[in-house]
């Protein structure tokens, strides 16, 4: 299964990425036999500047969106 997302400048693109991936993680630790859930990521990012940017859906990144979500 592939998901594909198109939102405008500012919509929260980089905030649904990391609220995604810390689903399908969480969701794989509590059932390690379901084929349901991954525990690996592919982003694709079209250069070093968005690469740079996407640093904070890194859970060790001093910026991390993952220590930061209430």
């Amino acid at each position: 299964l592939r998901t594909a997302l198109k939102l405008a400048t500012g919509a929260g693109k980089t905030t649904v990425m990391a609220m995604l991936i810390a689903w399908q993680t969480v969701n794989a630790v509590r059932r390690p036999g379901s084929k349901h859930f991954t525990r690996g990521f592919l982003i694709v990012a079209p250069g070093i500047t968005i690469r740079d940017r996407l640093r904070v859906l890194l859970p060790n990144d001093p910026d991390s969106y993952y220590a930061t979500a209430n």
